[in-house]
């Protein structure tokens, strides 16, 4: 590893998130977000990737092709340590001279809980949910996204950036990606230890947290189906703004623009035709399943996997062969 370099140069600090495989599609979104800001400044910005507790050959290479002149590496303790990552950071930012201009976080679970840790930390300025960074004179400028995204809000001279997920395009830039030691002293024993990893029920997790959605819309007329569906499959339920409207779901379950916007891994559409204010909500979904029983239904045009049929009839067909898969599985183990 090469030695510890003066920093003179103006820096943005891009938090990596521990992984024990490749860098996390949210870790290269901050580092391609910090990339572009460093080009467009007036004056010279280096992109340094912050990489800790873990092993810097496996992450070098790929931050070095998404932007990163420098990669700093430090130790903390093993497992899920926010507290001990939050402060390996803080030691970090107090001992650089110059002080970075901005330290710019991921937009997820670990990222968003260890800026805000620094950020109390180090007594900064801190922006979450930010979905556009750029620079006002010398100084960032950020518009941050708040009350369930339905406000935007521009901050001027955050030094704590807490990225919104899935925003900022990932864009590969081959910098130098020179290996240093991270400076400052690593911190003591953390006072919170992971103690266990438990399932959350999906029924309380909160739809713009949720992996797996089952959305209804106004061709579901028994919503006891889209819960039943739902819990057998282990996903949260949400719904258009016709059936919280009516009282068949509760407002908070809303989806769309005037409800709450997710970004599922896999999203399930039931008897919702597609309005642009719901399409809204959900379009950043990896996988869209679409059931209508309008063939020309604009929500297809966003599916994965379109199924042309009555929702009732389909979510009954459903409900029935994973209840035999269910019976099948535990004759087995019996």
């Amino acid at each position: 590893m090469a030695a510890m370099a003066e920093a003179t140069e103006r820096q943005l600090w891009v938090f990596v998130e521990p992984s024990t495989r490749d860098v996390s599609e949210a870790s290269l979104e901050a580092l391609s977000a910090a990339r572009r800001l460093a080009d467009e400044g007036q004056n010279p910005v280096q992109v340094a990737a912050l990489v800790l507790g873990a092993a810097v050959d496996t992450y070098r290479e790929t931050l070095a092709r998404h932007g990163a002149d420098r990669i700093y590496t430090g130790e903390v303790g093993s497992g899920y340590l926010p507290e001990a990552l939050a402060q390996r950071v803080a030691a970090a930012w107090e001992a650089s001279d110059p002080r970075p201009v901005a330290l710019i976080f991921p937009g997820s679970r670990v990222g968003r809980e260890v800026a805000t840790r620094v950020a109390a930390l180090c007594r900064l300025a801190f922006a979450a949910q930010v979905i556009r960074i750029r620079w006002h004179e010398d100084n960032l400028e950020v518009d941050s996204l708040a009350f369930a995204n339905k406000v935007q809000i521009t901050y001027r001279g955050p030094h704590v950036i807490a990225l919104h997920p899935e925003t900022f395009p990932v864009r590969p830039a081959r910098r130098a990606g020179e290996v240093l030691p991270l400076p400052g002293e690593a911190p003591t024993a953390s006072r919170v230890t992971l103690v266990a990893f438990r399932k959350a029920d999906p029924r309380t997790v909160p739809l713009e947290q949720a992996e797996f959605i089952v959305a209804g819309g106004n061709g579901v007329k028994d919503f006891r189906l889209i819960w039943e569906f739902a819990d057998l499959v282990g996903a949260a339920v949400g719904g258009s703004r016709v059936v919280c409207d009516d009282g068949r779901l509760e407002r908070s379950r809303q989806i769309g623009e005037s409800g709450v916007i997710v970004s599922p891994r896999c999203y399930i559409a039931v008897g919702i035709s597609g309005a642009i204010q719901h399409v809204r909500g959900m379009q950043n979904s990896e996988i869209v399943i679409t059931i209508n029983i309008d063939r020309h239904a604009p929500i297809h045009d966003l599916a994965s996997l379109a199924v042309i049929g009555d929702a009732h009839a389909v979510l009954e067909a459903l409900i029935r062969k994973l209840k035999e898969r269910q019976r099948a599985k535990t004759a087995q183990e019996a």
